[in-house]
């Protein structure tokens, strides 16, 4: 095989490595404008789409590729299906990719990029960097992080729950995991995208790619690394 055919099945196979994993939702840019309302990627059950809250615009294009541009100010969309649709109680992993447009919203002081519709999760992102919460069975709030993420820069963020540990990854760049044994049971609601359970915490962001699955997705992060640098062209 010449190394130019090599190198180009390398590359295609990159750009099909979330094919290959269980994901539970999966929304990606495209090359129209306002994507991701309506049917997830391939492989994706229809019913877990993605549904309007109040639409977000086309953020600046990738590689030729539109992002969901979020303003921070009423910006955000609403999973069809509900939490425990998406994940397990004792097992699951969000990932976005994501550049955030300022720390602070101009509707608040406290943007999210995901949250639970009643807070029982959320990621938070501020001047210190993003986070991942979680509340536990006893109803108090676990935070791992924060971890620094830049302002104007695409990240990859990875968070969740092993079983045993909250865990937060920024980049290939693990935050100190936080023992709990015992979550709060996941809840019928939905996860808000761009906007947190408050009504002023929403989220000035620009976002590429949202995974969600019902297991611990930290060893593939080094090919989903991949994926998205041969997609958009980014070097994460």
């Amino acid at each position: 095989m010449n190394l130019g055919l090599s190198l180009g099945l390398a590359a295609r196979a990159a750009i099909d490595y979330p094919a290959t994993l269980n994901l539970t939702g999966w929304w990606r840019a495209s090359y129209s404008t306002a994507p991701w309302v309506g049917s997830p990627s391939a492989g994706i059950s229809a019913s877990n789409n993605l549904v309007l809250g109040s639409e977000p615009g086309t953020g600046t294009i990738v590689n030729g590729y539109a992002p969901a541009g979020f303003d921070g100010v009423s910006d955000y969309l609403l999973t069809a299906a509900t939490t425990a649709t998406l994940m397990s109680q004792s097992l699951y992993s969000w990932v976005i990719l994501a550049k955030a447009a300022s720390a602070e919203a101009p509707a608040g002081t406290n943007p999210k990029f995901i949250a639970e519709t009643s807070a029982v999760y959320d990621m938070p992102f501020s001047t210190s960097g993003v986070s991942w919460r979680h509340v536990d069975a006893g109803g108090t709030t676990r935070t791992v992080g924060p971890l620094a993420c830049s302002v104007g820069v695409y990240h990859l963020i990875t968070a969740g729950y092993d079983g045993a540990n909250i865990f937060l990854n920024v980049d290939g760049v693990d935050a100190t995991p936080f023992a709990c044994t015992n979550l709060f049971n996941l809840l019928t609601n939905q996860v808000r995208v761009g906007r947190g359970a408050g009504t002023s915490h929403f989220m000035p962001a620009d976002i590429l790619e949202i995974m969600v699955a019902a297991q611990d997705l930290r060893p593939s992060i080094p090919k989903i690394r991949s994926y998205v640098d041969a997609r958009y062209g980014l070097s994460i």
